[in-house]
C-alpha cells in the first residue's frame, strides 16, 4: 500500500500508522513547497491524531483542533453506545472496523495528558456550546 492511500484492509488500521501518515504528509508538504514550518488541522479524533503527530515534530508551528476529541475512551463510548465487547470482537464504527487492538489504542488517548500543544500556537474551534472546551486559543 502506498503512503497516504486509504486502500487496504480496515482491520489493519492502527493509531500509530495514522500518526505516521500525518508525519509523512507534513514531510511531503515541506519537500514540495519548501516551507520550514507547517500548521496541522484535525477534526474530532483527527485533532487527537494531530496532537500526537506534533509531539515528535519541531516543524509544526500551529495546531487547529476543531471539535477535538479530548478522551479516546469517551469517543469509543459515544461511538459504540451501549455495546458490550466480547473478547476479540471487531465492530464497525463510522466506517472503520474497530478491532480490539485499535479500540485499546484509541481508549488510551487523552489530550489532557499530551504535550503536543506545548510551545505551539493552538486554536480550538468548537462548533456547538461544548462546556468542555472553554479556552478558544493559546499563543506561545
Amino acid at each position: 500500500m502506498d503512503r497516504g492511500d486509504s486502500a487496504g484492509p480496515g482491520e489493519d488500521a492502527r493509531l500509530e500508522t495514522w500518526v505516521d501518515d500525518v508525519g509523512w504528509a507534513a514531510d511531503e508538504l515541506r519537500d514540495m513547497v519548501g516551507v520550514d514550518e507547517i500548521s496541522v488541522v484535525g477534526l474530532r479524533f483527527g485533532a487527537a491524531i494531530a496532537v500526537l503527530a506534533a509531539q515528535s515534530r519541531a516543524d509544526v508551528r500551529r495546531l487547529v483542533l476543531w471539535d477535538p476529541t479530548v478522551s479516546g475512551a469517551r469517543f469509543i463510548s459515544e461511538a459504540t453506545g451501549e455495546q458490550v465487547f466480547q473478547g476479540e470482537e471487531t465492530v464497525g464504527v463510522e466506517g472503520i472496523p474497530l478491532t480490539p487492538a485499535l479500540r485499546s489504542e484509541i481508549e488510551q488517548v487523552d489530550l489532557r495528558t499530551l504535550d503536543g500543544v506545548a510551545g505551539r500556537a493552538t486554536d480550538i474551534v468548537v462548533s456547538g456550546g461544548d462546556a468542555r472546551c472553554t479556552r478558544n486559543s493559546s499563543r506561545s
